[in-house]
């Protein structure tokens, strides 16, 4: 497919069964592809090597694009952190009503003794972090960060399309 300089190439899931040398080479060759100025259609069930080779990424349900964008403001848009604490004690409503009103902060959950606080912002993880600590320690509660987990491709692409297996017929 590659003999006469096409403009458009169509990869159809091309990393599907193959061994780790050879998914690595396609990855270079799309890549030298991209380079070269041709335009690619590839379509994948891996999320995590959508946003590594894809320049835009359409999540498609059922035949219908859902979102379509650059992986990168996909992931800023739709994505969500969730920070997890370990407690010592249980939280009073007052303290959670506080984190709440902290920028970007979607929700809260106590949890076994662990609080985790969701987060729609993507880029001041630390600016975040640094102000929920601002808010435990004006309430002097002891907690200590155990867990961060950054928003993925995959996990917008669940929340979009849904999480439960689904019959084809």
């Amino acid at each position: 497919g590659l003999v006469n300089d096409p403009e458009i190439i169509l990869m159809d899931e091309p990393t599907v069964g193959i061994d780790p040398q050879s998914r690595n080479k396609i990855y270079q060759l799309v890549t030298d592809l991209k380079n070269k100025g041709i335009t690619i259609l590839y379509t994948t069930h891996y999320m995590e090597e959508a946003n590594k080779l894809c320049d835009k990424i359409a999540i498609i349900d059922r035949g219908r694009i859902m979102i379509t964008d650059n992986p990168k403001l996909i992931l800023k848009k739709y994505g969500v952190i969730h920070i997890t604490y370990k407690l010592e004690k249980r939280v009073k409503k007052d303290f959670i009503n506080q984190l709440y009103k902290l920028k970007s902060i979607v929700d809260v959950k106590e949890n076994n003794k662990e609080l985790i606080i969701i987060s729609s912002c993507c880029n001041e993880n630390i600016e975040l972090i640094d102000n929920i600590r601002k808010v435990s320690k004006k309430n002097n509660f002891k907690m200590s960060l155990i867990n961060i987990i950054e928003p993925t491709i995959e996990n917008i692409f669940l929340e979009i399309t849904g999480r439960s297996l689904r019959d084809i017929t």
